[in-house]
């Protein structure tokens, strides 16, 4: 059985990695609802519905380790092995919200692993800060979600 490694907190959700490097979430209005339509034809219908137990993410690269999870409001990123940013959750230029899988939002190669200070995320921005060879702080900041 794998045991939990990681874990973060949005507003009414939550994410967590296992020791197996698998992250799941669960919580308010975190997976698509079957029965929606962009259409309009079910009115009464939203685009996403509750969770009340974990869902397992797709999506992310196969063979890179999960290092760090971060959740802002309505959304949840993952700081991989290599520097990169994968995310779920609510896009600002999306009718439906992204949450049944994984997408890239920060390319590897940017992000100094070796010298990561800091990963957090806020209401819709995702934020990461890492040393520099000049002993520098650099940090980037995501607004996509």
């Amino acid at each position: 059985h794998s045991k939990i490694r990681l874990v973060s907190a949005g507003m009414n959700f939550t994410l967590a990695v296992t020791t197996s490097n698998l992250p799941y979430i669960w919580g308010k209005n975190i997976c698509l609802n079957p029965n929606y339509s962009e259409s309009g034809i079910n009115l009464r219908s939203k685009p996403v519905q509750d969770s009340t137990y974990p869902r397992y993410i797709p999506g992310l690269p196969p063979n890179l380790r999960i290092e760090r999870v971060a959740c802002g409001t309505h959304h949840a990123a993952m700081l991989m092995g290599d520097g990169s940013i994968w995310a779920v959750g609510v896009a600002t230029d999306q009718p439906v919200p992204l949450w049944d899988e994984a997408v890239e939002i920060l390319a590897p190669g940017l992000v100094e692993m070796k010298e990561l200070v800091n990963f957090t995320a806020g209401f819709d921005r995702t934020a990461v800060v890492y040393g520099t060879n000049s002993g520098r702080r650099q940090v980037i900041e995501i607004q996509l979600w």
